[in-house]
Protein backbone atom coordinates (compact mmCIF):
# COMPACT_ATOMS: atom_id res chain seq x y z
CA UNK A 1 0.00 0.00 0.00
CA UNK A 2 0.90 3.36 -0.53
CA UNK A 3 -0.45 6.57 1.11
CA UNK A 4 -0.04 9.97 -0.27
CA UNK A 5 -0.88 12.99 2.27
CA UNK A 6 -1.21 16.83 1.67
CA UNK A 7 -0.89 19.21 4.37
CA UNK A 8 -2.11 22.63 4.16
CA UNK A 9 -2.58 25.49 6.92
CA UNK A 10 -6.22 24.34 7.72
CA UNK A 11 -6.46 21.13 5.75
CA UNK A 12 -4.77 17.29 5.67
CA UNK A 13 -5.82 15.03 2.00
CA UNK A 14 -5.22 11.86 2.07
CA UNK A 15 -4.99 9.04 -0.30
CA UNK A 16 -4.69 5.16 0.03
CA UNK A 17 -3.23 2.70 -3.06
CA UNK A 18 -3.03 -0.75 -3.49
CA UNK A 19 0.52 -1.46 -5.33
CA UNK A 20 -0.56 -3.16 -8.60
CA UNK A 21 -0.49 -1.97 -12.28
CA UNK A 22 -2.09 0.87 -12.97
CA UNK A 23 -2.39 1.77 -9.55
CA UNK A 24 -5.77 1.22 -7.37
CA UNK A 25 -7.06 3.86 -5.58
CA UNK A 26 -8.60 2.16 -2.19
CA UNK A 27 -9.75 5.51 -0.12
CA UNK A 28 -9.54 9.35 -0.56
CA UNK A 29 -10.35 11.61 2.50
CA UNK A 30 -9.86 15.02 3.97
CA UNK A 31 -9.61 16.46 7.82
CA UNK A 32 -11.01 19.86 7.23
CA UNK A 33 -11.30 23.52 9.17
CA UNK A 34 -8.24 21.84 11.52
CA UNK A 35 -8.38 24.64 14.75
CA UNK A 36 -11.74 25.36 14.61
CA UNK A 37 -14.91 24.13 15.95
CA UNK A 38 -16.01 22.75 12.81
CA UNK A 39 -13.13 20.29 12.30
CA UNK A 40 -14.50 17.21 10.28
CA UNK A 41 -12.82 13.90 8.77
CA UNK A 42 -14.40 12.65 5.86
CA UNK A 43 -13.44 9.68 3.45
CA UNK A 44 -14.71 7.49 1.02
CA UNK A 45 -13.47 4.30 0.55
CA UNK A 46 -13.77 3.16 -3.41
CA UNK A 47 -15.61 0.45 -3.55
CA UNK A 48 -18.10 1.29 -1.17
CA UNK A 49 -19.31 4.56 -1.69
CA UNK A 50 -20.83 7.13 0.06
CA UNK A 51 -18.82 9.32 1.44
CA UNK A 52 -18.21 8.65 5.19
CA UNK A 53 -17.91 11.14 7.53
CA UNK A 54 -17.19 12.43 11.27
CA UNK A 55 -16.79 15.60 13.17
CA UNK A 56 -15.22 15.19 17.03
CA UNK A 57 -17.45 15.66 19.71
CA UNK A 58 -20.79 13.55 17.72
CA UNK A 59 -21.83 10.50 19.03
CA UNK A 60 -21.85 8.65 15.72
CA UNK A 61 -18.27 7.13 14.09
Amino acid sequence: MILSVNGGSSCIKFSLYRIQKPLEQVLFGAIENIGTANTQLSFTVVAEPPKKSWRPGSQNY
